[in-house]
């Protein structure tokens, strides 16, 4: 769903087994500190592991230009870790390319490659979507960088048709870095500039930052407020004209409505949400 991602994994059983093993089996939620530091630390090599897999089947010359994207601006002793332990991933690929962005072409052929397994429910482009609301969807993903420089990251869509049906989307926001190396000083990495939105079919993830309803009728205008955001005063605009902040009386009515609908159209995946990370700006 969304955009082709920055980076992928590619993760075979025993990649798979021992991040189970580390974040499942054998973590301690109520571990110390060190535990939880070490659990992170391990977790970066399964990562970088499951990167290098995915760099296997690209073209010899754009592997290291990926990976050296994917770790701008670290440090050298990072970078230089990096190169030695993705020389023994590296090889000739089998795989035929045709096209000069040879990682979206692969994403392609993963994407076709998997068709018959993989769950397109959550697109805007399925089916499930009503029509009407889909290009509105479009517009609102195709905002990035600065445009988006307000957006909390994770927004409940509610829209509500003229019968009163609520139609539920989530709206994510993508926080771009110019590599992921350590755990701290997470703003010295950050690149707004490159950050992006994926819209989602349904409910995605378990902690709204904000819930937004908008009638049927006022779409438009929204999705006209949406795209000229500049600072904190129009998103607060924004909030007033379409947002359900927790301060309002509407409040509980609309959450009742949104567990509801989620349950009805999602009952195999549906929760309750957890609101300690809702905004009131």
């Amino acid at each position: 769903m969304g955009d082709a991602p920055k980076t992928a994994w590619v993760v075979g059983y025993p990649l798979l087994e021992r991040i189970h093993y580390l974040l499942v089996a054998g973590f301690d939620v109520y571990g110390n500190f060190g535990h939880q530091l070490l659990s992170r630390l391990y977790m970066d090599f399964l990562r970088m592991e499951g990167e290098f897999n995915f760099l296997t089947l690209l073209p010899e010359q754009d592997k290291q230009k990926e990976w050296h994207d994917w770790y701008r601006h670290a440090n050298k002793e990072i970078l230089n870790y990096v190169e030695s332990a993705s020389r023994d991933f590296y090889g000739k690929s089998d795989i035929t390319y045709f096209n000069k962005d040879t990682k979206d072409e692969l994403y392609q052929k993963l994407k076709d490659h998997l068709g018959a397994v993989l769950d397109g429910s959550k697109s805007i482009d399925h089916s499930s979507v009503p029509e009407k609301y889909r290009s509105a969807l479009q517009v609102i993903q195709q905002l990035k960088g600065e445009q988006i420089a307000q957006f909390p990251e994770l927004i409940n869509l509610s829209f509500i048709d003229k019968q009163g049906e609520m139609s539920l989307f989530s709206v994510i926001r993508n926080r771009a870095h110019s590599n992921i190396t350590s755990m701290f000083r997470e703003s010295s990495n950050r690149l707004p500039s490159e950050d992006t939105l994926t819209v989602v079919n349904g409910v995605l993830g378990a902690y709204p930052n904000v819930f937004m309803r908008v009638e049927e009728e006022h779409i438009s205008g929204f999705v006209r407020q949406m795209t000229h955001l500049v600072n904190e005063a129009d998103y607060a605009e924004l909030l007033t004209s379409y947002g359900v902040r927790r301060t309002s009386s509407e409040f509980w009515a609309h959450a009742d409505q949104v567990h509801s609908s989620y349950k009805n159209a999602y009952p195999d995946t549906y929760g309750l949400l957890d609101f300690n990370r809702l905004e009131n700006r």
